[in-house]
C-alpha cells in the first residue's frame, strides 16, 4: 500500500479550506493522470493537428469536443471534491469512483450516441431520458460540491421555472415543459448544458486557464 506523501507546510489545509481532496498513491496519480490527458485533448483539439490528421482520427466537432470537455470536468469534480467540505481525507470512496463514472458516461452521452441521437430529434427515448435525468442531477452535484451551494440554488430556480412556469408571475408565466421536452433541450441537445457556455470553455476559457 503506497504511503502518503509528505506534504508542504499548510497544503492540505489549504486544499480542505477550498475544499479539495488531497489524494496521494495510486489514486493521485490515476486524478493527475486524467488531468493531464484532458488538457492534452485540449491542446490537441484548439491545434491544426485535428485536420492534419483527419485521414486517420476524424475530426471532432463542436457537439463531440463539448461533450467531452464536461465529461471529464465531471470525471474530475467528483474524485477531487468530496461530499461534504474538510472531510475528504487522503482516499477516494468507492462511491466518488462510482459517481464519476456514471457522471463522465451521461456528459459523453452526446458524444457516444450522438448519431442516433440525430436520427430521432426530439424524440427521446426511456434510455435518453434517463441518462439526462441522471446527468443533470450529477452535475448539480458537481457544481455544488466544486462551486457551492449558490450556484445549485440559482440553476433550480431556473429548472423548476421549465416546469412550473404556469405558476409565474403573469409577465414570466408560461405553460411549462413536459419531462421528455425539457430532457432534450437540456442535455440531449446544443441548446442546455451543451450550448453556447459550455462551448466558450471548451474552446477558451479552459486553454486559458491551463
Amino acid at each position: 500500500m503506497d504511503k502518503p506523501r509528505e506534504s508542504g507546510p499548510g497544503e492540505d489545509v489549504l486544499r480542505e479550506l477550498e475544499g479539495e481532496r488531497a489524494v496521494f498513491g495510486v489514486a493521485g496519480k490515476v486524478v493527475a493522470g486524467l488531468a493531464i490527458l484532458w488538457s492534452l485533448l485540449q491542446l490537441w483539439y484548439a491545434s491544426p493537428l485535428p485536420f492534419l490528421t483527419a485521414n486517420i482520427v476524424p475530426v471532432p466537432n463542436d457537439t463531440d469536443a463539448r461533450s467531452l470537455h464536461l465529461a471529464f470536468g465531471m470525471l474530475l469534480a467528483f474524485l477531487c471534491y468530496p461530499a461534504v467540505k474538510g472531510r475528504g481525507g487522503h482516499a477516494i470512496p468507492v462511491y466518488d469512483w462510482v459517481l464519476a463514472g456514471l457522471g463522465a458516461f451521461a456528459a459523453g452521452y452526446l458524444f457516444l450516441f450522438n448519431d442516433a441521437l440525430a436520427e430521432r430529434p426530439g424524440l427521446p427515448t426511456t434510455p435518453d431520458l434517463v441518462v439526462a435525468g441522471a446527468g443533470l442531477l450529477l452535475l448539480l452535484e458537481a457544481a455544488r460540491r466544486a462551486l457551492g451551494l449558490p450556484i445549485v440554488i440559482v440553476a433550480l430556480v431556473f429548472i423548476a421555472y421549465i416546469f412550473f412556469g404556469d405558476m409565474a408571475p403573469d409577465i414570466v408565466a408560461w405553460r411549462g415543459a413536459s419531462f421528455p421536452r425539457a430532457m432534450s433541450h437540456l442535455w440531449l441537445g446544443t441548446e442546455g448544458v451543451f450550448g453556447i457556455a459550455i462551448g466558450v470553455s471548451t474552446s477558451v476559457i479552459f486553454l486559458f486557464v491551463l
